[in-house]
């Protein structure tokens, strides 16, 4: 039994950064999509904050107007 849980959390150690990455990808690309129907120039980022060892949580969505 404590075989499977050992696998289970190895499993999502190794896959929460990778679905982290995705949804910040997908929220990304929205805000290209949802920005080229304007006629505002905006520039978007994926900025990574601080070391990625520390939490997968490292990255930010940063947006403005130019």
């Amino acid at each position: 039994m404590k075989s499977k849980f050992d696998i289970y959390v190895q499993l999502k150690l190794i896959m929460a950064p990778v679905i982290e990455y995705v949804i910040l990808l997908d929220r990304l690309i929205y805000m290209y999509q949802l920005t080229d129907t304007n006629e505002t120039n905006y520039n978007h980022y994926l900025v990574k904050l601080f070391n990625p060892a520390k939490s997968p949580r490292c990255h930010a969505l940063i947006s403005f107007v130019s």
